[in-house]
């Protein structure tokens, strides 16, 4: 059995992915995909809530157990069964940040696919460590690099004063045509 989701994130009219998993998946393997998908780091704490259809959180996985069982030994089958209408994919827990994946429904696995998968996709993907997910036109930028977030702090490796050719010495470098008279 083959289950669907909707991933969306809060407040973003754009910005959506429809995957497709086995429902035997543990909900590591759903994290795991979800953070290749979405080119997250994997080493930090996420969380998974499962809310049910009034929007209540009424479960939460996490890579420890913490009373309803830990990310490897619960299944996203399990989920659906427990009444988990959503599954609330906290990637972020310092600053609460989280996709939402929706239950769609479930299929027949076409035996010519790779599970899981994604089957839409629109919008940029967050950016992990940013506070806010701006909205703007990604399929039109070249390479789909996304622009920075306003406000947010982010490191410039470059140094502005290094020369073109990385030289960070302030003598002139010479290629060997172009040796200066006296210094063959």
């Amino acid at each position: 059995m083959i289950l669907q989701y909707k991933a969306t994130i809060p407040n973003s009219k754009l910005f959506f992915r429809d995957f497709e998993f086995k429902g035997n998946s543990s909900l590591y393997k759903v994290m795991e995909f979800i953070q290749g998908q979405l080119m997250f780091v994997p080493d930090m704490m996420i969380l998974f809530q499962g809310i049910d259809e009034k929007g209540k959180v009424v479960r939460e996985y996490g890579l420890f157990d913490m009373g309803d069982g830990a990310i490897d030994n619960v299944t996203i089958g399990e989920s659906v069964k427990r009444g988990d209408a959503v599954l609330r994919f906290i990637y972020n827990l310092s600053q609460n940040l989280y996709i939402d994946l929706t239950f769609v429904g479930d299929t027949d696995a076409d035996p010519r696919a790779e599970y899981p998968r994604t089957t839409a996709e629109k919008g940029h993907a967050p950016l992990q460590f940013s506070g806010k997910y701006v909205e703007d036109d990604y399929e039109n930028r070249p390479h789909g690099i996304p622009h920075p977030v306003e406000g947010d702090d982010v490191v410039d490796d470059d140094d502005d004063a290094d020369d073109d050719d990385g030289n960070e010495d302030d003598e002139e470098v010479f290629d060997a045509e172009e040796l200066p008279e006296g210094t063959e």
